[in-house]
């Protein structure tokens, strides 16, 4: 069965990455994959190509749409034929589906990964190819999320697939895992010293990510801790981001915050925390990166935001967003446990991960859904009913 994936870029993120680990597990000898990239492809297309996958790219500039795209888009469907095209994130999900309509080479598929988007805080075209969407799913065959908050989110929005699937992330637990030798390595790299209690937020530099609402909560916990130390890594997370080192001054905090920028291997990073947050103000669909440092036995603070409080349980502590003083609190929590306490709880989150969330079964979700979509007229794979 010929998979084509339309995704908008493929540099080092969190839909890039389930898609890198869809295409290295998925049965090759059922279904046959390639990958579209709107814009030019970045790391992980490489990593793709790797796989002995073809990657091609539309070369769009970033943030301009191409009449032209759309056309070659089209071209290639036209040719290849494929039974299901896949979208991956709004754009790439809406340019799928125009090049689609009006002549159907298969079923058309799109997969959301947010939820709730405040678009105020967003190119003009990003929240017109949201609003456009909207009225434009009911010509979709399935719509993939990869969390409940996500379907609930949309569906409010006025998105009406013709069917809705859940299949929330996967995570590599034999490479997330506890290494105690590789996390003094690291923090004896970054310069941490022993008694130092080391928080950590693996995200992009985005609105939704709430960077101010951090910092602004790391400037009250350094009051009463001063040992702490603070570790953000993620696109445009470094000091030459005038508007972060900025706010990093104004708090205080220079000698407490440690800016890493973007990293391949973020297990590293995971690995050298005390405790990893997830600060998100809104959007989040289904936190990856929580999932990763769960898996690597670390316990995480997270907002109520998405499926955040579903991912962490009982095994992390939930805060409200935008709320510094609660985020506080919850640091709080988890720094007056015994260290022995921390490390039953990250026992605990590594065993919900790979009890709830683990790569084996995401896969066996996608090959279950495109094994049944893929027939002319399969049945509805919907939400309710599946495992949570």
């Amino acid at each position: 069965m010929k998979v084509l994936h339309v995704i908008t870029g493929l540099g080092i993120g969190g839909a890039e990455m389930a898609l890198y680990q869809l295409l290295s597990r998925i049965d090759r000898t059922e279904f046959h994959s390639s990958v579209v990239s709107l814009i030019r492809p970045g790391k992980m297309g490489v990593r793709i190509q790797e796989l002995g996958i073809e990657v091609r790219s539309l070369n769009m500039p970033p943030g301009s749409p191409r009449p032209g795209a759309l056309i070659r888009l089209r071209r290639m469907l036209r040719c290849e034929k494929p039974r299901i095209v896949q979208g991956w994130m709004y754009h790439a999900n809406l340019l799928a589906l125009l090049a689609s309509m009006g002549w159907r080479p298969g079923k058309v598929f799109w997969n959301i990964r947010s939820s709730r988007m405040e678009m105020s805080h967003y190119r003009f075209l990003s929240a017109w190819t949201v609003r456009v969407s909207a009225p434009l799913s009911r010509y979709v065959d399935v719509a993939v999320i990869n969390s409940l908050a996500g379907r609930r989110d949309h569906m409010r929005m006025g998105f009406r697939p013709r069917a809705w699937a859940y299949v929330p992330n996967g995570i590599d637990t034999d490479r997330f895992c506890p290494n105690e030798a590789m996390r003094e390595r690291v923090r004896a790299e970054l310069g941490i010293a022993p008694d130092h209690f080391v928080i950590g937020m693996v995200a992009r530099y985005d609105a939704k990510k709430d960077h101010g609402n951090f910092l602004r909560a790391a400037s009250l916990l350094v009051r009463k801790h001063p040992g702490a130390r603070f570790v953000l890594c993620g696109r445009k997370v470094e000091w030459d981001n005038t508007a972060l080192s900025a706010l990093i001054s104004e708090l205080g905090l220079g000698r407490h915050v440690i800016l890493l920028g973007e990293q391949e291997d973020t297990r590293r990073i995971y690995l050298a925390l005390d405790i990893h947050t997830s600060a998100s103000a809104f959007g989040e669909g289904f936190p990856t990166v929580v999932a990763e440092a769960m898996a690597c036995g670390v316990p995480c603070v997270v907002t109520r935001v998405g499926d955040s409080p579903q991912v962490v349980g009982v095994t992390g502590v939930v805060v409200e967003p935008r709320n510094s003083d609660d985020l506080v609190r919850g640091w709080s929590r988890l720094i007056a446990m015994s260290r022995e306490e921390r490390l039953r709880l990250g026992k605990d989150a590594r065993a919900r991960i790979e009890r709830l969330y683990s790569l084996s079964r995401m896969i066996r979700r996608y090959e279950q859904l495109y094994r049944i979509h893929g027939n002319e007229d399969g049945p509805i794979y919907q939400t309710e009913g599946l495992d949570r």
